[in-house]
């Protein structure tokens, strides 16, 4: 079992120094894709300041000017992966793609939120610091009320003629199911995880066609 980041969300886990010029934009990510590549390879527990600083050329001295303990790292990639969530809605709205169905929509949304979780080095570190900083916990829910908002949206789009409160009531549903769902497969790891997001899918379509035989 892969240990937390920290337990004292009391820690300063803001990023230190947000560069303005492109040199220290693009040390910053150079700082990122480090963490990203040691938690993909090392897991948390061999995540360190050092380990970062070693990784690429620079001194902790440096890498202190930007992030005041690696909890904000984490921090930064955690807001990052919500920001990421919210593009993957808006890049594919209905609004502005022509899609044939309500479900051909939802495949391609969900074929990007399934990337996000599958591809997010440190996922349940990422989880954990939503959970526990305060500050991003507040970023967390405005996000997961941005998701609800813009599936009801989708499919009222779609649906124009059903009661919104339903709508909403269902992008609420398909919200939390698929959240936990996709935290079995890609954090808990459970062993049928195919047979999991196919039961997923079975279960969204079912979910449609109350829209659909009305």
């Amino acid at each position: 079992m892969t240990k937390a980041v920290s337990e004292d969300s009391s820690k300063e886990i803001k990023v230190r120094k947000k560069p303005s010029q492109p040199r220290g934009i693009k040390t910053v990510e150079r700082i990122l894709a480090a963490t990203r590549a040691i938690l993909q390879g090392e897991g948390v527990d061999g995540f360190t300041m050092q380990k970062v600083a070693e990784r690429l050329g620079m001194s902790k001295g440096s890498l202190y000017e930007y992030f005041p303990n690696k909890e904000s790292i984490i921090y930064l990639i955690a807001d990052q992966w919500l920001d990421s969530h919210k593009d993957n809605f808006l890049s594919n709205s209905p609004h502005e793609k022509h899609y044939d169905n309500c479900m051909a929509w939802l495949e391609q949304v969900g074929r990007g939120t399934v990337a996000l979780y599958a591809n997010q080095p440190g996922l349940p570190e990422v989880l954990h610091v939503l959970r526990t900083s305060p500050e991003l916990h507040q970023h967390d829910l405005k996000h997961d009320q941005f998701v609800v908002e813009q599936s009801a949206e989708g499919f009222k789009y779609f649906y124009p003629d059903v009661d919104e409160v339903e709508l909403q009531a269902l992008a609420q549903t398909l919200f939390t199911m698929s959240h936990y769902v996709l935290i079995d497969v890609y954090v808990r790891h459970v062993a049928n995880s195919e047979q999991v997001i196919k039961n997923l899918k079975f279960a969204v379509s079912a979910l449609l066609l109350r829209l659909i035989d009305r």
